[in-house]
């Protein structure tokens, strides 16, 4: 995922980002993302979120982990 693509998401200063499911490469090119001023990415949906992003691999994950996106979402949220 290119850095530009990332911040098209709605990623802002502040922003709290889940990411969920990510292949392996996906998260070292996160990791090293040059992110507006506190911005944080989780990859642990242990609060509420900004912006989730999740990545299927099969129509199971994308019907197990709408829901649970959904549920960690902040009501302003992407």
């Amino acid at each position: 995922m290119e850095e530009r693509t990332f911040l098209n998401l709605g990623v802002q200063e502040y922003s709290s980002v889940l990411v969920f499911s990510p292949p392996e490469h996906h998260v070292q090119k996160i990791a090293h993302m040059d992110l507006p001023k506190g911005a944080s990415v989780s990859y642990v949906g242990d609060g509420m979120f900004d912006v989730v992003l999740i990545f299927a691999r099969n129509q199971r994950d994308v019907s197990e982990l709408a829901a649970a996106g959904v549920a960690v979402l902040k009501k302003t949220g992407f």
